[in-house]
């Protein structure tokens, strides 16, 4: 499955894989800042936007600043420690699971716990769709006004159209201008365009 993806100077192929698996240019570019850092996302220092809300057995939990579209809550639940997803979760990282979960009822309540789902992937990530390589949970609120699916493999043509987001993004990343993309590769970036554009912006300030 990797062998056709873009290779990335310093990147492990399952580094490049997420990358290619994530939507917005904003979330690309923080995330591939951790990997050539070699740091992992969900890792201490954790970024600014993910602000921890609760925390215990070594699991912290935060809402996600990139909930996945359809949403209307989207909590991550990591251990602190790196615990790559290619090792199997314990019994003990889902009493932790647990725990944070009764706290989210609590404090989140009825009226935004209604209903939804729970995902946690593990293994390779050619087997499991996932974009961060450090085991987690993700505890998702539907906004029931569009169709929301996680999947954990993607049908042949979404993998090939994230392999070609993924080029646009390092495109777009070492400075070629949106008006220079074709038709086709600006059709692949699922975001507003002006705001994009702005973000272009910042980057060559």
């Amino acid at each position: 499955m990797t062998s056709d993806i873009l290779k990335i100077d310093g990147l492990t192929p399952h580094q490049v894989l997420t990358l290619s698996r994530v939507r917005g240019f904003k979330q690309y570019l923080n995330m591939l800042e951790r990997y050539q850092n070699g740091v992992c996302v969900f890792c201490d220092p954790l970024g600014p936007k993910n602000r921890v809300i609760h925390e215990v057995a070594g699991w912290r939990m935060w809402e996600n600043p990139f909930p996945s579209p359809g949403s209307e809550l989207h909590l991550v639940l990591a251990p602190v420690r790196h615990i790559s997803t290619e090792s199997l979760p314990s019994a003990r990282d889902f009493i932790a699971v647990g725990e944070l979960f009764e706290w989210a009822k609590l404090e989140y309540g009825k009226k935004r716990l209604i209903g939804g789902g729970i995902l946690m992937r593990f293994g390779s990530p050619e087997y499991n769709a996932g974009t961060v390589l450090h085991l987690h949970v993700n505890i998702i609120i539907p906004d029931l006004k569009s169709e929301l699916r996680l999947p954990l493999v993607k049908d042949p043509g979404s993998t090939l159209r994230g392999y070609k987001r993924l080029a646009v993004f390092e495109k777009l990343r070492i400075g070629i201008h949106l008006t220079n993309l074709s038709s086709e590769e600006r059709l692949l970036l699922e975001e507003d365009l002006d705001e994009l554009q702005r973000e272009l912006e910042k980057l060559t300030m």
